[in-house]
């Protein structure tokens, strides 16, 4: 590493190097688990959105059918009564 160091000296520029690059690298892991973390959060309130609209449509899709059967029923009364 270094021209006439010491083993010692050899030892601690090598140490401060590792300890350097396993800084970065630590840095580098919590940077990127962060991200999918945000990733992961922003997926998961898309979804939550996307269900709750598709269940409001559904409520309102149930209604409306229950009204037009409502609507038929008593159309079919009506018809009836004339009839009689």
């Amino acid at each position: 590493v270094l021209a006439g160091a010491t083993a010692y000296e050899h030892r601690k520029v090598i140490g401060k190097a590792a300890g350097w690059v396993a800084g970065k690298v630590g840095a580098g892991a919590s940077w990127a688990a962060s991200r999918v973390g945000d990733g992961a959060d922003l997926v998961a309130d898309r979804v939550a959105d996307r269900v709750g609209a598709g269940v409001g449509a559904l409520k309102s899709g149930a209604g409306t059918v229950a009204g037009g059967v409502s609507d038929l029923a008593g159309g079919a009364k009506d018809l009836v009564g004339e009839l009689l």
